[in-house]
């Protein structure tokens, strides 16, 4: 199974993105699980677009492992809801991905 968790904590510095996706969604053998790569997908595709504009992020940690990957940003307040966008159409993405399968 697939975990997908997402959180907007805020602190003094400026709200603090986090997304987690953890796991297997073993619904295939290895190499051709459709679940696994849509959502390594989508989780790849949020990580190259906000490094792609990482002069809106006032702090950016992204660790993309096989089954284990989190990206944790902080958004400069004037590029928030650029940002906030963007994680929103790749949730969208994931919804629609556990809607499919």
């Amino acid at each position: 199974m697939v975990k997908i968790t997402y959180t907007v904590k805020p602190e003094k510095s400026g709200n603090i993105y986090t997304l987690d996706v953890i796991g297997h969604a073993a619904s295939a053998p290895a190499g051709e699980d459709l679940v696994c790569a849509g959502a390594s997908t989508l989780t790849t595709a949020l990580a190259t677009t906000l490094a792609e504009h990482s002069d809106w992020l006032t702090l950016r940690n992204i660790s993309l492992k096989e089954g284990n990957s989190r990206i944790k940003i902080i958004p400069k307040k004037k590029d928030e809801y650029k940002v906030w966008l963007i994680f929103g159409t790749i949730l969208n993405g994931f919804q629609l991905l556990h809607q499919s399968f």
